[in-house]
């Protein structure tokens, strides 16, 4: 209101939904001026060794299924084949890297469950996480997701498997640490292109003081 009788348009603040439901790439303007999303942050040097480090490590340690018996974990045999191979078009450590790059970024992993004719798990798919909404059916209570390139067929919550790092009270997805984190990152890309730009010049800051006084004097 204050803003029409300023004759200032008035701004809203935008969700991390309303940008994804208008289909446009969702990008935040830290202090520093910078824009960050989880592509930019990549690009950040100190973040991509981290999450490289980290998701290449845990990928390719050993998985198995257990189950409890009697209070005692025992294993579950026969070993259902997805463990080894969830996603049949790459192998399986390219399969929790990318899950486990997902968590580390956007503070979820979605991952589509499809079965064959009997119900079984027959393949797992890792999401991108930023196409993903997730919603409750007011009637059951269960989630629901929605895939902003097949918005009219929801995935159900028994086709979905979505884990989440950290939740606010009352949110269904869980906390992106790239939002969370944007002023930090933002300062660092600001000061790496700052680096580059002075480096690329050679070193030397150009300009040239101006006095109206002359700078030599005599002291004798």
């Amino acid at each position: 209101m204050l803003g029409n009788l300023f004759g200032q348009p008035e701004q809203r603040n935008i969700s991390y939904q309303s940008i994804w439901g208008a289909g446009a790439e969702w990008q935040t303007t830290t202090e520093a001026g910078t824009v960050v999303n989880q592509d930019t942050a990549l690009q950040i040097s100190t973040f991509w060794a981290c999450i490289l480090l980290i998701s290449d490590t845990i990928s390719t340690l050993p998985m198995d299924v257990f189950r409890r018996v009697d209070g005692e974990r025992v294993p579950y045999r026969p070993k259902p084949a997805w463990v080894d191979k969830p996603d049949i078009s790459m192998l399986r450590s390219e399969h929790y890297q990318q899950a486990l790059v997902s968590y580390f970024i956007d503070g979820n992993i979605f991952v589509r469950i499809y079965r064959d004719s009997s119900g079984n798990v027959a393949n797992l798919v890792v999401l991108d996480p930023t196409t993903v909404e997730v919603k409750r059916n007011k009637g059951n209570g269960k989630k629901y997701f929605v895939i902003n390139e097949n918005y009219n067929r929801p995935i159900t919550q028994e086709n979905m498997i979505h884990i989440t790092e950290i939740t606010k009270p009352g949110e269904l997805r869980g906390i992106s640490r790239v939002e969370e984190l944007k002023d930090n990152l933002g300062l660092t890309q600001a000061l790496q292109s700052f680096a580059s730009r002075f480096f690329a010049q050679g070193a030397i800051t150009s300009g040239v003081i101006e006095t109206p006084l002359g700078l030599y004097r005599d002291w004798e």
